[in-house]
């Protein structure tokens, strides 16, 4: 047999190997139990949660009311918009009535401090915070009643700087692309999460929950270690991390709903997603490929015709099926291995765009990636749409000539 596929099959069978270990910490749950954690109320600390939002998405009130009935003696929270005609507005007024024993704070303008959007929107926000515990959460994300008094636990544990939740995803509408980032999430990241910090002191800052105190905050210079970054949780991180600090897993109940309009909206989602995890790990990064055994499989046999890539295949897309369905909330209807399958081959395909690319959308805006993660936004560019609409839009009459001329 040739190199060429020998090589690929080889590393289909690693591949396989990885889903097979990442299946095993799966299982095992490594993560230290809730029980027994949280303590009295008159050991908590205070709490502000931080929620920058963004328009008006699907089940967002569902989402942040989560956040209002928390079983926890104090907490504020506090929202940012970029604008204060963000429909997300809506949102909050309906809770901030609805549960007006709530401390609720808002921040309506977001000027910016760095390229990072999300960063600069909880810039704006720190000066509203009242409390020295700060909770980062996003938007989309959706928790349980002991969800601070977990977070608040993991955090005081020794040598703990920062907190952070191991999630799972769920669509938050009936949309295929939906359906297919959740399936991402649950069959990809989680698992690559749960390998990566396999043995590991520290966990990975994850944006879906990220608590610190305020004096750590300011030991970092505030957001500017993150203000720049697109892996902005990643960075904060590892910011942490130069402390002399590690970042623990809190064992709550967290979930994020993903929205997707269509397939052009996953794209630049899961190439956004690839941008981070590249700029974040770039060595763990090129060597990711392996975490992609169908995609390898597939290509072995179309090289070598190798009965035996096709086997693997099959392999991978049981295993990558069993993650889905493992990792899918309790409620929700997992991946099959049709969807699977596909995800792994978008997703292969974004993480060789990443590779090869430097531009990303994000929030209907064009931005670069440059060296360390750095976001630098670009002129906006016309969206598909606009430039449809532009190709049917007849020009405008030309002015008569004047007279003379």
């Amino acid at each position: 047999m040739d190199p060429v596929p020998v090589a690929l099959f080889a590393l289909a069978a690693g591949g396989d190997a990885y889903l097979l270990l990442a299946l095993g910490l799966s299982l095992a749950d490594r993560r230290p139990s809730a029980k027994g954690m949280g303590g009295g109320d008159a050991s908590l600390p205070p709490v502000t949660v931080l929620k920058p939002l963004h328009g008006p998405e699907p089940e967002l009130d569902a989402r942040l009311e989560t956040f209002f009935r928390q079983d926890y003696p104090r907490w504020q929270v506090v929202f940012g918009v970029e604008s204060p005609d963000d429909g997300a507005l809506a949102a909050v007024e309906r809770l901030r009535r609805r549960y007006p024993r709530v401390p609720v704070a808002v921040s309506s303008c977001a000027p910016a401090v760095g390229g990072n959007p999300k960063m600069n929107n909880l810039a704006a926000m720190l000066p509203l915070a009242e409390h020295a515990v700060l909770v980062l959460s996003d938007a989309d994300v959706a928790v349980g009643p002991d969800y601070l008094r977990l977070v608040v636990a993991a955090l005081a544990g020794p040598g703990v700087g920062a907190a952070t939740c191991l999630y799972r995803a769920a669509p938050a509408d009936a949309a295929l692309a939906s359906r297919a980032m959740a399936a991402f999430l649950n069959a990809f990241f989680i698992p690559s999460v749960r390998v990566g910090t396999w043995g590991r002191a520290s966990a990975y800052g994850l944006g879906a929950t990220l608590a610190l105190g305020r004096d750590t905050l300011e030991r970092l210079g505030g957001l500017s270690a993150a203000a720049d970054h697109l892996a902005d949780d990643f960075a904060l991180g590892r910011a942490v991390e130069r402390l002399g600090l590690r970042v623990a897993f809190a064992p709550a109940a967290v979930v994020t709903h993903v929205a997707e309009a269509d397939a052009a909206a996953l794209w630049h989602h899961l190439v956004r997603w690839m941008h981070a995890t590249r700029t974040s790990r770039p060595w763990g990064y090129a060597g990711s490929i392996v975490t992609y055994p169908l995609v390898l499989s597939l290509l072995a046999a179309a090289v070598g015709g190798a009965r035996p890539a096709l086997a693997l295949a099959v392999l991978a897309v049981a295993g990558r099926w069993a993650l889905g369905a493992l990792h899918t909330p309790a409620g929700e209807r997992p991946p099959g291995p049709l969807l699977a399958a596909a995800v792994e081959i978008a997703a292969g395909a974004a993480w060789a765009a990443a590779l090869v690319g430097r531009r990303l959308r994000w929030r209907g805006r064009a931005y670069r990636v440059g060296p360390g993660g750095r976001l630098s936004p670009l002129a906006a560019a016309p969206s598909p749409t606009q430039r449809r609409a532009r190709r049917r839009t007849p020009p405008p009459p030309r002015p008569p000539a004047a007279f003379g001329s």
